[in-house]
């Protein structure tokens, strides 16, 4: 049978308020007794009952952080991250998947209304589940978004400078002999929407021919003349781009500029840029916003971490 706080205080002949005040270190309790109950509890076995600690506290010192899946480096790094910086201030963090999935991404928003943590951070992919977010939000519980910002103004997001990201990107391309530029507008989320606008707004405000596409549309003739840069959010987005349009007839050379990771085979490319987001920073502003709202400041604003590095992988 568990040993409980009842248990000690009869065998150490104090009270129960002693015991649990010896087992904090409270500097209240004499030292020789402090180190009377300690020694008992370890020989005992004893162990805190967690629940009813939490109860009184009313805190968990847990964080959730909920992702779609955990097989790319947007959704892996910052929650490496966040749970040693989150370790270091006294929090555990803990992983919740949703799988693409809006009926278990919901249930797991209605979870945490039921203080099964402290708080949670979220890698938002569904834009149709946003709603799902207002009964948590409008009760004021923290939540920190990473990376991609819902819809609704009173919210925290940490993410990417990605205008300029983007600005960088581009420039770096075109120092390379870029004259023809195909922007590819990604999968539809926010931010491979900001990227491709980003983008747009770099080409128009500088004379750059371009061209706008996705993955189902092939560009215009005149591209096969010129040295032509692909920009897209993702490099997996400019592999399928090339398999589907780029190969044959091949336009006189290829740069591809991505963020996060390059095209799977790069051979065909002939320069390849990846925009290198600052995980780590990312996670440790996340982290500190956290425990802001969890102190009760709640102060909703949208955080912009410059790019951590461009990097030529050819």
């Amino acid at each position: 049978m568990a040993v409980t706080l009842k248990n000690l205080a009869e065998i150490c002949n104090v009270d129960i308020s002693t015991i649990s005040r010896a087992l904090r270190n409270d500097p209240r309790v004499r030292a020789a007794t402090c180190a009377l109950i300690r020694t008992k509890a370890t020989e005992l076995g004893y162990t805190p009952n967690l629940a009813a600690r939490n109860l009184v506290s009313g805190k968990t010192l847990n964080l959730w952080m909920i992702v779609s899946e955990l097989n790319n480096p947007v959704e892996r790094e910052p929650a490496q991250f966040l749970s040693r910086s989150l370790r270091r201030k006294g929090y555990e963090l803990l992983l919740t998947l949703y799988h693409s999935d809006a009926r278990t991404f919901n249930h797991l928003l209605s979870r945490l209304s039921q203080q099964v943590a402290d708080g949670a951070f979220i890698i938002p992919s569904l834009e149709y589940s946003a709603p799902a977010y207002l009964p948590l939000l409008n009760g004021n519980f923290p939540l920190v978004f990473i990376d991609r910002q819902p819809v609704f103004e009173n919210c925290t997001t940490v993410t990417t400078a990605n205008q300029a990201a983007t600005g960088e990107l581009l420039r770096q391309c075109a120092a390379a002999g870029a004259d023809y530029f195909i922007i590819l507008t990604g999968n539809g989320d926010s931010v491979a929407r900001m990227r491709s606008e980003s983008a747009l707004k770099f080409c128009t405000e500088n004379n750059l021919a371009f061209t706008m596409a996705n993955l189902s549309q092939a560009p215009p003739p005149e591209f096969l003349t010129k040295t032509t840069a692909l920009i897209s959010s993702s490099g997996i987005f400019a592999g399928k781009y090339l398999d589907a349009f780029l190969r044959q007839p091949a336009p006189r050379r290829v740069i591809s500029g991505s963020f996060d990771s390059a095209p799977s085979d790069i051979s065909p490319f002939y320069r390849v840029f990846v925009g290198v987001q600052d995980f780590e920073s990312i996670a440790e502003t996340a982290a500190d916003l956290m425990l802001e709202k969890i102190g009760g400041k709640n102060n909703p604003q949208t955080v912009e971490i410059p790019l951590k590095k461009l990097r030529r992988i050819k």
